[in-house]
């Protein structure tokens, strides 16, 4: 199910809570069948048993008891520690249910579901080759369609790519997030980088340039960080 989410656009953040808490559910299940209940009688039957060796101890006085607490929940942590990759299984699903829960609370619903549907594979198309999931109108707009269908009939156009529409759709939730900012920019690194090879320059082009309409704010800086 898990491997499924990720490779479709139309799970919910609901789905992905409940997938996450029935696997939190089962972690626990895991913890408490083969750690906690499997040493639980035995552990409590050995520490009373050395209690009682000091005559002072009372087995059934409340002091007595917090005792026992107290070592039997030091030989789980210890336990459970040991255990191969079961408490950090445990904490990263539980990171991931935290995240998952405070991106509901502060989130509205359309700001998730750009966040869930984006797909960094889909921002940028290389005019020099083909990328049969954006070349169309849709992604590319009729401009730069149109000009990548001419590249590739060999006019004497310049090498270059193109930002598409995936992700002028969903700049406003884009650039709150600095992970999401810094992938971009990752990406046109990496398209400038291919341009440095394709053209024979060590410094081609580190200033992004663009046109921006009725004098809004750039959607970039202007020099690539």
């Amino acid at each position: 199910m898990l491997q499924y989410s990720l490779t479709t656009s139309s799970f919910s953040m609901d789905q992905f809570l409940n997938l996450f808490q029935f696997m939190a559910r089962n972690v626990n299940e895991i913890i408490q069948e083969y750690f906690l209940r499997y040493y639980e009688q035995t552990l409590k039957t050995v520490i009373t048993q050395q209690l009682k060796s000091d005559p002072a101890v009372d087995p059934q006085s409340p002091e007595t008891l917090k005792i026992i607490y107290k070592q039997s929940e030091q030989f789980y942590r210890d336990i459970i520690t040991s255990a191969f990759l079961v408490q950090q299984l445990d904490n990263f699903i539980g990171d991931i249910l935290h995240t998952l829960r405070a991106m509901v609370d502060k989130l509205s619903h359309d700001t998730i579901r750009n966040l869930m549907s984006y797909d960094p594979n889909l921002i940028s198309s290389p005019l020099e080759r083909p990328s049969p999931e954006v070349d169309n109108q849709i992604f590319l707009g009729a401009k730069w369609y149109f000009l990548k269908k001419l590249y590739s009939y060999n006019f004497p156009i310049l090498p270059g790519f193109i930002l598409t529409t995936e992700m002028f759709r969903r700049q406003e939730v884009i650039f709150q997030y600095p992970e999401m900012t810094r992938e971009i920019f990752q990406v046109i690194k990496e398209r400038l980088a291919e341009l440095e090879t394709a053209t024979g320059r060590n410094s081609v082009i580190r200033r992004v340039r663009y046109c921006c309409p009725s004098g809004r704010e750039p959607l970039f800086p202007c020099r690539v960080p």
